[in-house]
């Protein structure tokens, strides 16, 4: 039976078009079909946008610091809207579909009415991050990961709940940019599933 692609792989993220570029090395012909954006969490809401304001942040809370050392006043950035410049370029013979991929059959995926088909499929679809059920959570504008990264004006304050390895980074990194910040546990200590010690002594 004669396939549209040898490899259809479902999520366009850092996986995806790692498995795509594999499959490609290979001889395969093949297909990416993603339903968002090219380049997936890690590209537009996880490591590279968070690590790109940390570094905003520790520039500008060193800068902020140099009163210290006899420097004039800095001023703190009113502008982080990091994602302006964030592109994703997919090359070497990878066709892309943009759309949400829903099996038909073992061989054959509906993506946005229309049928693709292929031998086999790797599914790569990532993670989406966990809104607690809070009561009045919906009828306020909150953020996550996902668009945390949009905001083009600081906010004078910020609660950030939960206090493992992503709130952490983004607490610190939107008070060191001077924005008030409110950390709030459901524990005693944060980073709770790593070194309990080390969590106590980070909150000193």
């Amino acid at each position: 039976m004669k396939f549209d692609y040898d490899i259809l792989i479902i999520g366009g993220g850092s996986a995806g078009i790692t498995a795509a570029l594999t499959a490609i090395g290979f001889g395969k012909k093949v297909a990416i079909v993603e339903k968002d954006k090219m380049g997936g969490e890690c590209t537009w809401s996880g490591c590279i946008p968070s690590k790109a304001l940390v570094k905003r942040a520790k520039l500008a809370n060193e800068m902020y610091k140099a009163t210290d050392l006899g420097f004039g006043m800095c001023q703190m950035p009113a502008n982080i809207k990091i994602m302006d410049n964030v592109r994703d370029v997919i090359h070497g013979g990878i066709d892309v579909i943009i759309g949400e991929a829903k099996f038909m059959d073992r061989n054959t995926v509906d993506v946005e009415g229309r049928p693709v088909t292929a031998d086999k499929f790797i599914i790569c679809t990532g993670s989406i991050p966990f809104v607690p059920p809070i009561p009045g959570l919906d009828n306020v504008e909150y953020r996550t990961n996902t668009n945390l990264f949009e905001m083009a004006q600081l906010p004078g304050s910020m609660v950030v709940i939960g206090g493992g390895p992503i709130g952490m980074e983004m607490a610190q990194a939107m008070q060191r940019l001077g924005v008030q910040v409110t950390v709030i546990l459901r524990r005693e200590v944060i980073l709770e599933r790593d070194n309990h010690e080390l969590g106590k002594l980070l909150m000193k």
